[in-house]
């Protein structure tokens, strides 16, 4: 008994060990994305003048080219991110306009947006640009 204890400790230990080094690429700010399959339903998070925040839902089109705004933290769940390339679409306001509701960008105060992408997706459904 004595010595399975500290056998399971070290399986437990490497198996946790071999499970993180297999896990997405490390992704820092400007890294580019690219969206491997459409996102029906991702969630975007809008910025105003006066601190007020908000939000909405957007369909994000396979192919699109994804810029991370911020190097996220070790374990985090989301990555903050803003779409560059739509397609044959480079220039951002015509970005904005594909993604941003009409509703949303034309009422007074408001300012940017962004998309919060699962880092579950990183390695499958978006990968890192090389």
């Amino acid at each position: 008994m004595r010595i399975l204890k500290p056998v399971i400790l070290s399986a437990v230990l490497c198996l946790f060990a071999v499970s993180c080094g297999t896990k997405q690429p490390k992704i820092k700010k400007g890294d580019k994305l690219v969206v491997q399959e459409e996102l029906p339903r991702e969630t975007a998070e809008t910025q105003w003048e006066d601190d007020y925040t908000d939000g909405f839902t957007a369909v994000i089109p396979k192919g699109t080219v994804l810029e991370v705004l911020f190097s996220p933290k070790m374990g985090a769940a989301i990555v903050e991110c803003l779409p560059v390339e739509i397609g044959e679409k480079k220039d951002p306001e015509a970005i904005e306009e594909f993604i941003v509701p009409e509703s949303i960008r034309t009422k007074e105060g408001y300012k940017s947006y962004s998309f919060s992408i699962k880092m579950e997706y990183i390695g499958s459904k978006v990968t890192l640009m090389k």
